[in-house]
């Protein structure tokens, strides 16, 4: 099956941020980049959908860890009035 081109605003749809973050995250390294055909910029549909699997998968690693590991702790160390 052909891999779907998106533009900007199906990007946007999908994954729920605009225009500057996207060309943030695509200055960055961390979202997929363009694809230019002459002069317009189309994604990936296959791309971002990997994109957001793996922000799925390190949210979920992250709020497990924080969830058994790192609240106890940093609940542990608040400091309680003495009076």
């Amino acid at each position: 099956m052909a891999d779907k081109l998106l533009n900007l605003k199906q990007v946007e749809d999908l994954i729920g941020f605009k225009r500057t973050w996207i060309y943030e995250q695509v200055r960055s390294g961390t979202f997929p980049s363009p694809i230019r055909i002459n002069s317009r910029s189309r994604w990936s549909h296959r791309d971002v959908q990997k994109w957001i699997t793996k922000q799925k998968q390190r949210n979920h690693r992250t709020s497990f860890w924080s969830r058994n590991f790192l609240r106890p702790f940093n609940q542990s160390r608040q400091v309680k009035p003495l009076f």
